[in-house]
């Protein structure tokens, strides 16, 4: 699986995480968050490893810290 994850935001304190597998195009992980924090990307990495899916790259915004 190709992760593409970004945050996007809707006014300022509500936003949605997304996690796209760039083969399906298809959202496999979307998280409503109040703010951009490195540990929501890491919860939402481990509950798709926590689902047997093997995660072979991951493309981000380059969010500081992230990896």
């Amino acid at each position: 699986m190709n992760i593409v994850m970004d945050t996007t935001f809707f006014g300022r304190y509500f936003g949605v995480l997304v996690l796209i597998d760039s083969n399906s195009t298809n959202v496999v992980s979307p998280h409503f968050v109040r703010t951009e924090k490195v540990i929501y990307y890491q919860l939402a990495l481990n509950r798709l490893r926590a689902k047997s899916y093997i995660i072979q790259l991951i493309t981000c915004d380059g969010k500081r810290g992230l990896m």
